[in-house]
């Protein structure tokens, strides 16, 4: 009778291993899968972000981009940078640089001291967006 009640015993006693094995490596998988995704999204946004900073610190005047300024493709651009942003306040930022942006480019002729006044303005409110892109990419790092 012990024999039998120790084969019962060791047989639940396996049922129950397995049952908590396969609860931990469901547990697991999630946790990998959630890595795995965060560090998806952080190499995408770099990527982004840093296509993004350059354009917008260059004023898109480098080699790589057309001799015409084109405001549609600065915000084709733009735009997967903000498909991955989640603050509106950064996102207008960009959207309002793009559009600064333009309207110095369409008022090449004109009052110089204002236009390098607007150039001046630009440049601060690139730097303040590459700053606040650089953040999310250093919170996301951190978390």
């Amino acid at each position: 009778m012990k024999y039998f009640e120790f084969i019962s015993a060791s047989g639940i006693g396996a049922i129950i291993g397995i049952v908590i094995m396969k609860l931990f490596d469901i547990w697991s998988q999630k946790i990998i899968e959630k890595r795995e995704k965060k560090r998806w999204l952080s190499d995408k946004q770099l990527k982004a972000f840093s296509k993004l900073s350059k354009e917008l610190m260059s004023f898109r005047l480098i080699k790589e981009t057309s001799d015409i300024y084109n405001p549609f493709e600065f915000r084709a651009i733009a735009s997967e940078s903000i498909l991955l942003i989640d603050d509106k306040k950064i996102i207008n930022q960009i959207e309002e640089f793009i559009a600064r942006l333009d309207a110095l480019y369409t008022k090449r002729a004109g009052n110089e001291e204002k236009q390098e006044s607007e150039y001046n303005k630009l440049y601060k409110k690139s730097l303040e967006i590459v700053n606040a892109l650089g953040k999310i990419l250093i919170e996301k790092k951190v978390n």
